[in-house]
């Protein structure tokens, strides 16, 4: 399942509806060389390590790098021009100069300019414009008094103007030009986020996701210069998967245009703003492409070309599209850009991520040259091009199938937690994900072929699609996800089906096997929900109750009865049931697991019960993916081998 930021259960399940839990994306944020740039360049891990790149910190050429997977990681920091990286201390987490190491400040996105707030005894504190040059700070002014500390601060494209926001809730608008600040009448609102400011100063876009007691979501935009709000709210009735993603605005290099995402079409797509019109027509703006797929994320090339990310070609396939606003000339740039990690644009640079069979590696978009590269010092496997792995679809229901070379009747189904999330070709973009494709890929090259599925209530096939689940957890999700493998096994001879998934897949694999025992041979629960009754009766905030009208009542008994599993255990037979959690998991509770280990052995079943020590719900160790790898063989009937050994 999945969250937004990295908070315990208790603390997640809170009234915002995007907050969506039990998947964890790994994620970082991302600038000149140091010092010791001649350091020695190491390899990451062996072979069978899972490759991920993390970008920690970023300025206009150059970007802090972590690189690795379960095994071993490395930090870097790369030269965008030269493409050329250098290993630094495993330690290092940003490119902020030294200089700045002690002091209370907020530095400019391109780190030339840092605002440092000084105290003194007995006297109010002071806030000092500096430059930074060669790792050394040059005073340039003293701001006047504000009202109150610093609580964040947003830099114009030229570092000319500040936004400043106070601990009083005000808002001021700092002009470096002229030295002067400016109280802004209209303040950033509470619950403000994906705060943007335009290339010029003058707009500041903002968004409140939806929270429960009112379902409403607000884009916003001020104008600093005119000290005028505009807004534009929306009412949903299911979670703010917009709350999801990683950027809501763009705005273009000139600031008369603003870029943003919204769902309301059905679709996750981009609406265009002209900002002089913002006064006459406000923030609806005007849909930028017509067709039905999801754009994950967008940067603008010039004032007239952006950069998005998006499924066009069907939902499995990511592909990075180059558009023409004048002339709306659509090119292709690249395929397998990772979904939910965002693009940075550097100059006339951007860069992104790619998911595939390398897993998730950054790499460099040339504006100029149009050409995609990659960092080729980083001691990476990157020579995987193209895949064997197919996109399926089967009764509306997109997956990725992994076939093998040897004839076999039978398949694993892969099923993704979240259910908000999506299952991937490759390698996913989530880390969190790497390690059972690491162990899905070796059930493969042991001879079974594995059928990844997105399930009802996935993302990335329209809001229709993620939103059908409600109020049918257990049933609509189990229904249309057993047709979906009934009719895939019949046409391609697959007489033994065995199903395993992790978190709410998890608990997808268990009800698919009480509720359709004939068909499913056997099931892997990887921290799984077990019973919702249990879950959402201890924790009734939570916002999966959104899914049963609530915590269990006696008006919504009969759904949290559908989605029992507990409850159909009789249904199953001599079928292998294996289940697998780790007791630090801080998002499915531990009991869960214990739960329907204890009620499988009453019932006399054939469970095997494994505890990973110490592992939260989203496993480090390369001992527990080795572990998982075997207990995958041994589901579908193969013995142990040195292939499921992560090095």
């Amino acid at each position: 399942m999945a969250h937004l930021n990295k908070k315990t259960l208790a603390t997640k399940m809170t009234s915002v509806l995007g907050i969506i839990l039990f998947i964890i994306p790994l994620f970082g944020s991302f600038s000149p060389l140091p010092a010791h740039a001649t350091a020695p360049v190491v390899s990451i891990g062996g072979s069978n390590d899972v490759q991920y790149s993390t970008v920690l910190d970023y300025s206009a050429n150059t970007i802090l790098l972590k690189q690795g997977g379960y095994v071993a990681t490395s930090t870097y920091t790369c030269v965008i021009a030269t493409q050329g990286c250098v290993l630094v201390p495993s330690s290092t987490t940003t490119l902020a100069p030294s200089a700045l190491a002690s002091t209370s400040n907020f530095v400019s996105p391109d780190y030339s300019e840092a605002l440092v707030t000084t105290y003194v005894a007995n006297s109010n504190p002071t806030e000092q414009l500096y430059g930074i040059q060669n790792n050394v700070l040059a005073p340039q002014a003293t701001l006047p008094a504000l009202k109150g500390l610093i609580t964040n601060v947003h830099w114009s494209g030229d570092n000319t103007v500040l936004i400043i926001k106070e601990s009083d809730g005000s808002t001021q608008k700092y002009n470096r030009t002229t030295n002067t600040l400016t109280t802004l009448k209209t303040s950033l609102p509470s619950g403000a986020a994906w705060i943007t400011l335009s290339a010029d100063g003058r707009y500041i876009a903002y968004y409140i996701p939806a929270v429960i007691s009112t379902g409403k979501r607000t884009f916003g935009v001020i104008d600093t210069n005119l000290d005028i709000g505009y807004t534009l709210e929306s009412t949903i009735s299911y979670w703010d998967l917009l709350s999801e993603g990683v950027r809501i605005f763009a705005f273009s290099p000139d600031s008369t245009r603003l870029l943003y995402l919204d769902d309301r079409s059905g679709y996750q797509t981009l609406y265009a703003v002209n900002m002089k019109d913002l006064a006459t027509t406000g923030l609806t703006g005007t849909q930028v492409t017509a067709k039905k797929y999801t754009i994950e994320d967008m940067q603008w090339e010039d004032n007239s070309s952006i950069v998005f990310s998006a499924n066009r070609d069907n939902p499995m396939q990511w592909s990075l599209y180059e558009l023409n606003l004048g002339t709306y000339t659509l090119k292709k740039i690249v395929d397998s850009p990772a979904y939910n990690q965002p693009m940075h644009a550097l100059g006339s640079n951007i860069l992104f991520q790619t998911a595939d069979a390398n897993g998730r590696l950054t790499k460099v978009f040339n504006t100029l040259t149009k050409t995609v590269s990659a960092f080729q010092t980083l001691g990476l496997d990157q020579s995987k091009v193209g895949t064997t792995n197919q996109v399926v679809q089967q009764g509306g229901v997109y997956g990725a199938y992994l076939p093998t070379t040897v004839a076999t009747s039978t398949l694993l189904v892969w099923l993704h937690g979240g259910p908000d999330r999506q299952t991937s070709l490759d390698y996913n973009s989530y880390m969190s994900y790497g390690g059972y494709d690491w162990v899905l890929n070796k059930v493969q090259a042991s001879g079974v072929p594995v059928l990844k599925l997105d399930y009802p209530g996935s993302i990335n096939h329209g809001t229709a699609f993620a939103q059908s689940i409600k109020n049918g957890v257990g049933t609509v999700d189990a229904s249309t996800t057993m047709q979906a493998i009934k009719d895939f096994s019949a046409a391609h001879g697959f007489k033994n089906v065995y199903v395993m998934g992790n978190s709410y897949g998890g608990y997808l694999a268990l009800k698919l096997l009480v509720s359709y025992p004939s068909q499913i041979k056997g099931a892997y629960s990887l921290s799984g929900v077990t019973d919702w009754q249990t879950l959402l009766t201890n924790i009734p905030s939570s916002i999966f109750s959104l899914d049963f009208n609530g915590s269990p009542n006696p008006l919504n008994q009969a759904l949290y009865n559908k989605a029992s599993i507990v409850a159909n255990i009789p249904n199953i037979g001599t079928q292998k049931v294996i289940v697998t959690q780790g007791d630090a998991d801080s998002e499915v509770p531990y009991a869960q697991s214990q739960l329907i280990d204890e009620a499988l052995v009453a019932a006399g079943k054939n469970v095997e019960y494994s505890t990973l020590a110490g592992e939260d719900h989203i496993y480090k160790l390369p001992s527990s993916y080795t572990l998982v790898c075997n207990q995958a063989l041994e589901l579908v009937g193969l013995p142990s081998n040195s292939l499921c050994t992560m090095h």
